[in-house]
């Protein structure tokens, strides 16, 4: 008689620690299924059992193959922008800014490629882990010819980013701005959120800008899980919250925000102190308002990791043509 693998009539557990002629686990099993029986109750569905698809095995000759190949490309990178620094007269300042996000895109895709072949396998351990470690790569924005960008020094990525000051002192303006700049400067995905208050202002500056691109997502939303849900539909690359208290936002929301999609960066806007999400922040710009020949408009001081350089200040003013934009 097989005394293993057996599962009881009503239930269907396992009995195998039961003697040999146990048809159930227990007396209620027994009773309910000499119910079913009878036609006096109804059958327990037996669960499928799940079976796992079987983890096809890393090839790591091939990978490694693909990881020296992109050291040779990011290799190459680096000399042409190497060439270009040293030989280059009357600079193209444009070509530049291309060339600096080329190599950081291709070291990206290199850290990208090397976390899902290798870390998140589970299967390297000791000198393997410095053999295929990831590098820490931060946004060449302080040398690419845009003023915003260039204010904000060299983030690690992922960066969260503070807009802070009092009511009407541009803090909705300059996150339109950066959002246009990311989407059509950098090429990025942008998802721009706000509450119930900024999202006409918002939407009236986009309007301004006379500025589009099918890489920007301008929504405004009730709750965090909308914001969650969101974001798990496009791989974003930057977040704009406008505004952290509109949108009922906590520092523990934006923790999980940040476990979630680890290589998206925030701006929060936020109406005055905050401290715990300003502590996380490296790069703060704070707003004030100002007016000039009957132009209002408003002044950003940036700072980086706590030190603002005053020569560097974003000023952020609507010109008679009625268009926003930057200077310094």
């Amino acid at each position: 008689m097989n005394t293993t693998n057996r599962k009881c009539e009503y239930c269907h557990k396992s009995i195998d620690h039961r003697g040999p002629k146990a048809k159930t686990c227990n007396n209620t099993c027994k009773q309910y299924a000499m119910e079913v029986r009878q036609g006096k109750r109804e059958p327990v569905p037996e669960l499928e059992v799940e079976t796992k698809p079987e983890v096809e095995a890393i090839d790591r000759t091939e990978l490694e193959k693909q990881l020296a190949e992109m050291d040779k490309v990011i290799a190459e990178s680096e000399n042409e922008l190497m060439h270009f620094e040293e030989e280059a007269v009357g600079l193209d300042y444009q070509l530049e800014s291309k060339l600096l996000m080329k190599n950081f895109r291709l070291r990206e895709s290199k850290n990208d490629f090397t976390i899902k072949h290798f870390h998140s396998s589970g299967e390297i351990t000791g000198s393997e882990l410095l053999k295929y470690s990831t590098e820490v790569i931060r946004y060449p924005f302080e040398k690419l010819e845009n003023p915003l960008f260039s204010s904000m020094g060299n983030p690690i990525q992922p960066f969260v980013a503070t807009i802070n000051g009092d009511k009407n002192t541009g803090k909705t303006v300059l996150g339109v701005l950066i959002s246009n700049e990311l989407t059509n400067y950098l090429g990025s995905k942008v998802l721009h959120v706000l509450d119930f208050e900024n999202r006409d202002r918002a939407a009236a500056y986009y309007g301004l800008t006379k500025s589009s691109s099918e890489n920007l997502l301008f929504k405004y939303a009730k709750s965090y899980n909308e914001i969650v849900d969101t974001l798990g539909k496009d791989n974003y690359e930057f977040l704009i919250l406008d505004s952290i208290q509109g949108l009922k936002l906590s520092y523990e929301n934006l923790k999980s925000i940040k476990r979630d999609f680890p290589k998206l960066s925030i701006f929060c806007v936020i109406k005055g102190a905050n401290k715990s999400i300003v502590d996380a922040s490296s790069i703060s710009f704070e707003t004030e308002a100002y007016s000039d020949l009957g132009i209002n408009g408003a002044n950003a001081r940036v700072f980086v990791d706590g030190i603002s350089n005053e020569e560097q200040q974003v000023d952020i003013f609507l010109n008679q043509d009625r268009g926003f934009s930057i200077r310094f």
